[in-house]
């Protein structure tokens, strides 16, 4: 999850948060995230960098790639206007309190920067599902987000529906995390029970290599709605986003 662009503690830019609300400024939340793990998977990390210099390699380099792929240049120009001024910033420390502009009658305005509130889930939403071979995953997702999120692993496709059923019963949304690797998960099937009217749910699709996602989305229509990332740990990033995304909306 990610503040607005700075940080009121330290007075530094939150880069991270920047790249977000800078890509959810011209496009919609699930499509920032699969930009952003393209662009993680274009430049072989498994996070954004956080250090300035990097960032604006990154940003130039494999985020515009990603961006200019899944959405084309015109949102790249976008994206790259809002987050200039901050990286520049950021290198050179400067924290960017207000905004200053001139009227054509001389007159100098300014106004103060406007804070983002932090939307966090509600304490013991149970908002993940998770199907993955890997236990180590869900032990990760129970540490990242302490007491804010149920983290369930399922063993099978049917149980997906029975937990996204009870967590829309009590008006919670549901996120599941499918390992695509497993030999006994039938994403046909994940495609149908996610899209079910009585109990939707989001998918982060993991390890799916570009093959073999790009015969998913052709062979399957509901995945073009999924988050894909072939770097397991970029999952985590995938889906506390998706949740701070639900959270908000």
């Amino acid at each position: 999850m990610h503040d607005a662009g700075s940080s009121p503690e330290s007075g530094e830019v939150n880069l991270e948060a920047a790249v977000l609300d800078a890509l959810e400024g011209v496009m919609s939340p699930a499509t920032a995230m699969r930009v952003v793990l393209t662009a993680l998977r274009y430049a072989e990390r498994a996070a954004l960098p956080r250090d300035p210099e990097a960032m604006s390699r990154f940003v130039i380099g494999p985020l515009r790639e990603a961006v200019e792929e899944c959405v084309g240049s015109v949102a790249y120009d976008a994206v790259s206007d809002r987050l200039s001024p901050l990286l520049l910033m950021a290198s050179s420390g400067v924290r960017p309190r207000h905004r200053t502009w001139h009227e054509e009658s001389g007159v100098v305005n300014v106004e103060r920067a406007r804070e983002r509130e932090t939307i966090r889930p509600p304490r013991g939403v149970d908002s993940m599902l998770v199907v993955t071979r890997d236990p180590a995953f869900v032990e990760r997702m129970r540490a990242a987000t302490t007491d804010t999120i149920e983290v369930a692993p399922v063993e099978r496709a049917i149980d997906l529906v029975t937990r996204s059923q009870r967590a829309h019963a009590s008006g919670l949304a549901a996120i599941a995390v499918v390992d695509a690797l497993l030999p006994s998960v039938d994403l046909t099937t994940i495609a149908a029970l996610a899209t079910r009217p009585d109990a939707p749910f989001d998918v982060v699709l993991v390890g799916a290599t570009g093959g073999q996602l790009r015969r998913i989305r052709y062979q399957i229509a509901a995945s073009h709605r999924w988050v894909a990332c072939e770097i397991e740990h970029a999952a985590d990033i995938a889906v506390r986003e998706l949740a701070r995304a639900r959270a908000a909306g």
